[in-house]
């Protein structure tokens, strides 16, 4: 779930006017993602999904 706030938007001289902006935001690690992904219900391994992974993504996300 992506958590966000509304804040007033001082670009625009409309009293009325907010952006939202996300709150509490991090980053996953491929091993979490893979873990994420197979704990919420998969036919793949973990061997499978972290194959798929790296052959995915940048050799650094690992």
């Amino acid at each position: 779930m992506l958590k966000y706030a509304l804040w007033e938007n001082l670009l625009t001289p409309e009293p009325d006017d907010y952006m939202a902006q996300t709150v509490d935001a991090r980053s996953y690690s491929g091993e979490e993602i893979v873990e994420l992904m197979l704990k919420r219900g998969s036919t793949l391994t973990k061997a499978d999904a972290a194959t798929w992974w790296q052959r995915t993504s940048p050799p650094a996300s690992w």
